[in-house]
């Protein structure tokens, strides 16, 4: 599972360096200006330092402080969930709605939102659901890869696993801090929702909620765990939606404004200069 992970996360990061030449959105008096892969690179680079420049910022700062409270009600809550789906006499789980293996399964079903909104970087010709595309790409991989990072480097309380029926007892298990499935899930809500709106935010929201409930009933992750997750996804989306409207501001910049050079009916060299309001 672990190298079908870090294979997906290649491919996205190169599907993103050539990002601007899949989209060829960029305009000059009318005509495309087809981007070479090299500048695509650069764009992604730079796309990447803006994202991560935007995650030091008072909305961020603001997201920590709103959320720090709701960690910690849910670490209180941890336990007592815990207790409602497992018998630690027995080492089962217990009162169980859904089979051991569909926490393997919701994982894959959890691609669906990322792959339908990436999909308008091609398919859509709305020039901001495809900017948004283009920048959720290009966050996307390091979503994943600071998730990755946390779990490696944090071997507290709060990484270990809940107990599980389906485990070795007498084993403990890092890894749960946070919920890398709800921090990608809140990422594609976040951006989603700031850049196309309630229609795209209310499905994904759903199925957040349906992501709670069912790893939580599964002893996957821990509340507290599924919340760290969220908080991830939520820094990283709302950086990237700056992203995608500084990218929206400098193309309706471009529109607005276009020079000219052409010759008079008495062949002298002219200038022109418009702006449109």
């Amino acid at each position: 599972m672990g190298q079908k992970k870090s294979n997906i996360i290649l491919t996205v990061m190169l599907l993103c360096s050539t990002q601007d030449v899949l989209c060829k959105s960029s305009f000059d008096n009318g005509k495309k200006k087809k981007t070479t892969f090299c500048q695509g690179v650069q764009n992604f680079f730079r796309n990447v330092a803006d994202i991560h420049k935007d995650m030091f910022s008072r909305d961020s700062l603001k997201v920590l402080v709103a959320a720090a409270p709701f960690y910690a009600q849910a670490r209180k809550l941890d336990p007592h969930l815990h207790e409602c789906f497992y018998n630690c006499d027995n080492h089962t789980n217990i009162c169980q709605l859904f089979k051991d293996d569909f926490c393997e399964k919701l994982d894959y079903i959890a691609s669906i939102p990322p792959l339908i909104f990436a999909s308008g970087l091609v398919f859509s010709k709305n020039e901001r659901i495809k900017t948004a595309a283009k920048i959720y790409l290009t966050g996307l991989p390091f979503v994943l890869i600071t998730k990755k990072i946390l779990k490696k480097i944090i071997k507290k309380d709060i990484c270990l696993r809940p107990r599980n029926g389906c485990f070795d007892k007498c084993k403990v298990h890092y890894g749960g801090f946070p919920s890398g499935t709800m921090a990608t899930t809140t990422y594609t809500l976040v951006v989603a929702g700031l850049q196309v709106g309630r229609m795209a935010a209310i499905p994904i929201g759903l199925f957040a909620g349906a992501i709670t409930v069912v790893y939580i009933n599964c002893n996957r992750h821990y509340y507290s765990q599924i919340v760290a997750g969220a908080v991830l996804g939520a820094l990283y989306g709302i950086a990237a939606s700056k992203v995608v409207d500084l990218e929206m501001e400098k193309k309706d910049r471009e529109k607005r404004v276009s020079f000219g050079f052409d010759v008079t009916t008495k062949g002298d060299p002219a200038f022109s200069l418009c702006y449109r309001f």
